[in-house]
C-alpha cells in the first residue's frame, strides 16, 4: 500500500500516442494545503482492514489511522472524500483531492501519472472460496480460469487476470467480475 499524488507523465515511446501532460506537484500545490490548514484525500473506504466505515458509519481502518496521524504531524486537518477506486487517480489529476490513500498498489502505469511515497505495507495474495464449493486447491492461475472470479475494479488483481487469463482466452470474460 502507499499514498499517491499527481505527477507528470512520464514521456510514451514514439510509437505510442502523446498523453496530454498532467501538471506536477509545485510548491505551491503545498502552499495551498499549508494556507488551508488541510489536506483533502481521496479514498475508497470499502477495503477492510484499510479503509472501511465502522458500525457507526464513520471512517476507520489503517490508512485511515496512517493519515490522520500524518496530518497530525504535518499540523494539519485530514478531509477524507469517499469515492470509487477506479477514479481516484483521475480526482488527483483534476485537483479534486491533494492525496489518495487507498491500499494502492504501484505498477508501471499508475507511475507514470502519479507519485508514490514509499511502500509500507507488503501483503500476500490469496483466493477465497466458499467452504462447500467444487474448488478444494489452487495452485496455478490456470486453476481459476473455469471459474467466476470477483476482484475489486481498476485493482491489480483485474488486471492480472485480464491480461493472463481473459486475453490469452483461458477465461471467459464474463467470469471476471
Amino acid at each position: 500500500a502507499v499514498a499517491a499524488v499527481a505527477a507528470a507523465p512520464a514521456p510514451a515511446p514514439a510509437s505510442q500516442p502523446q498523453q496530454a501532460a498532467t501538471p506536477a506537484p509545485t510548491a505551491g500545490d503545498w502552499q495551498k494545503i499549508k494556507a488551508a490548514g488541510k489536506i483533502v484525500v481521496g479514498t475508497s473506504a470499502d477495503y477492510p482492514p484499510f479503509e472501511y466505515y465502522d458500525k457507526n458509519y464513520k471512517m476507520d481502518g489503517f490508512d485511515i489511522a496512517l493519515m490522520q496521524e500524518i496530518g497530525k504531524q504535518l499540523g494539519l486537518k485530514v478531509q477524507f472524500r469517499d469515492m470509487a477506486f477506479d477514479g481516484l487517480g483521475d480526482a488527483l489529476k483534476l485537483g479534486q483531492i491533494d492525496a489518495a490513500m487507498a491500499a494502492i498498489s504501484v505498477t508501471a502505469d499508475r507511475e507514470a501519472v502519479l507519485d508514490f511515497s514509499d511502500v509500507y505495507y507488503v501483503g500476500e495474495d490469496a483466493v477465497l472460496a466458499k467452504k462447500d464449493s467444487r474448488i478444494n486447491k489452487i495452485t496455478s492461475a490456470e486453476d481459476v480460469a473455469n471459474q467466476r472470479v470477483g476482484v475489486q475494479k481498476a485493482s491489480v488483481y483485474e488486471t492480472w487476470l485480464r491480461d493472463n487469463l481473459v486475453d490469452r482466452g483461458l477465461m471467459k470474460p464474463e467470469d471476471l467480475m
